[in-house]
């Protein structure tokens, strides 16, 4: 009796699993009555589908609730249809929506297609998810003939973009920023270029990338002609994101994204670990090593083999806690040298957060968007920062039947750090790890030498390096005493009001 009934109602639920679905066949045919074969027919709103046969043939389960069937193919117009019976037969028609609107010189709106000259769009949600400080940094790679060079791998470093290679031997290569019609200057000026030899930002930087909507290169001249002489280089139009009306003027949308990015050092160039700071003295007996220590300001490192020589161990040594460095021979002589990786032990690890809030909404005759975003950035190199506020607020009102529109968009950026000296001067920091002899140990044995003095001050108030205090300049003391510090406010807005007298003319005036 209990088997009996146990089947009866496995019965019941296979019967009732059956009844609960729908099935629904027919032929899809092209416009000539043709069959198409390998159409896809997909359940809306659900993973359920098929594919037409070679008679271009198909039947598919609907699952109960399911009203929309979505046929599509290569080449053709997709369709959605409503479920109207178990036969459904299908046309398919040749062609796709090629239909791709971009905003090209002056904000003008232009079907992509039309235009005759070469354009081409990164949408704004590409550039967010690359995460990136500088929204230039980016487009790398998505942009046919646009080249973005990034100045170094400093925290807040500039970047340049440059289309279709350089038009100019020595004049200015970079592409024009555009920003909701207002132009950036993203170029580099000579003197910038050599302040303090520092790692400075140029002004694309300042731009929140998770405020873009979408960003059009326009490339050659016939694209560009309408911001004359700064356009001929190319032009970057960035258009921001603006509210979005929702399905009541009550509903308000709210984004938060928050990301973590860390980074290290990729490659560091090898370096000889063989020879002492000194030099090779030639005598008619051949070439004597001669061992000099930092005290004297020797600053090749050409001395003898660095496994004949020893520490001391005296603890009143300025430049080394293990002590000086003897020979093998003498008689004070107590640990063998061992040589210190200056390069390997300085840089860190890098990291960076960037937390965006977005709040948006709006109805029919009006939108609004408010954005908050703050980026902090501790670079590979200690003491190396960068930090970027940004504040958005947009709106668009429309009037006399959207005939009449007004719309305004500010922008606030804070953004500045600490900037770490470069390039060829004594303060340059790879020129001081770089030509550090493998005898001297920079950071004095310290376990935190970028915050404790006693890594780049002798006890007299000196500096502490392998040149006795000349030359060039201790690395954990280019890191605290000679930074470059910036700090940039900066307001990006306008304001625009248009007037569509018919659908091919409008006036607008923007400020």
């Amino acid at each position: 009796m209990k088997l009996l009934c146990t089947l009866l109602l496995l019965t019941m639920f296979s019967f009732g699993s059956v009844i609960a679905q729908q099935m629904v066949s027919g032929t899809i045919s092209d416009e000539n009555g043709e069959p198409v074969i390998g159409a896809t027919v997909l359940v809306k709103g659900t993973t359920t589908g098929t594919t037409s046969d070679l008679d271009g043939k198909y039947s598919v389960n609907v699952p109960e609730g399911s009203t929309v069937l979505v046929f599509s193919y290569v080449g053709y117009a997709s369709q959605e249809l409503e479920i109207s019976g178990s036969t459904m037969d299908v046309t398919m028609s040749e062609g796709v929506n090629l239909e791709n609107v971009v905003v090209t010189a002056l904000g003008v709106e232009r079907s992509e297609k039309a235009l005759g000259y070469a354009v081409q769009e990164v949408d704004g949600e590409e550039v967010a998810k690359s995460n990136t400080t500088n929204f230039l940094d980016a487009l790398n790679g998505k942009v046919a003939g646009l080249q973005v060079t990034s100045a170094s791998g400093a925290a807040g470093a500039s970047s340049r973009v440059v289309l279709r290679g350089p038009t100019s031997l020595n004049g200015n290569n970079e592409a024009l920023i555009v920003v909701d019609g207002v132009r950036i200057n993203n170029s580099e000026l000579a003197t910038e270029r050599t302040l303090a030899g520092a790692a400075y930002s140029n002004r694309g930087i300042d731009i929140n990338p998770n405020d873009i909507e979408s960003v059009v290169v326009l490339k050659g001249a016939a694209a560009s002609a309408l911001y004359g002489a700064e356009g001929a280089r190319g032009v970057l139009v960035i258009t921001t994101k603006k509210g979005k009306a929702g399905k009541s003027k009550n509903d308000i949308n709210v984004d938060y994204t928050s990301t973590y990015t860390l980074s290290q050092v990729n490659k560091l160039p090898e370096l000889q670990g063989k020879y002492a700071q000194g030099t090779a003295w030639y005598s008619a007996d051949g070439v004597t090593p001669e061992h000099f220590a930092p005290e004297t300001g020797w600053l090749t490192s050409w001395g003898p083999l660095v496994d004949t020589l020893y520490w001391d161990g005296s603890t009143d040594y300025d430049y080394d806690n293990n002590g000086q460095i003897v020979g093998e021979s003498d008689p004070t002589a107590q640990t063998k040298v061992v040589p210190y990786d200056n390069l390997g032990s300085f840089f860190q690890l890098g990291h960076a957060w960037n937390n965006s809030l977005s709040v948006s909404g709006g109805g029919e005759n009006g939108t609004y968007r408010f954005s908050f975003s703050h980026l902090k950035e501790d670079g590979i190199v200690p003491n190396n920062t960068f930090e970027r506020i940004n504040v958005g607020i947009a709106s668009t009102n429309k009037f006399m039947d959207d005939k009449l529109k007004f719309n305004t968009s500010v922008n606030y950026s804070n953004s500045g750090g600490n900037r770490i000296q470069q390039g060829s001067n004594i303060s340059g920091l790879m020129l001081g790890l770089l030509r550090t002899p493998v005898t001297f140990d920079n950071s004095n044995g310290l376990s935190d030498p970028v915050n404790d003095p006693a890594s780049y001050y002798t006890a007299g108030g000196t500096q502490r390096n392998f040149r006795g205090g000349g030359g060039y300049d201790n690395p954990y003391w280019t890191v605290n005493q000679t930074p470059f510090t910036d700090r940039v406010n900066r307001f990006i807005g306008n304001m625009t009001v248009s007037y569509d007298f018919t659908d091919w003319l409008t006036l607008r005036d923007r400020k």
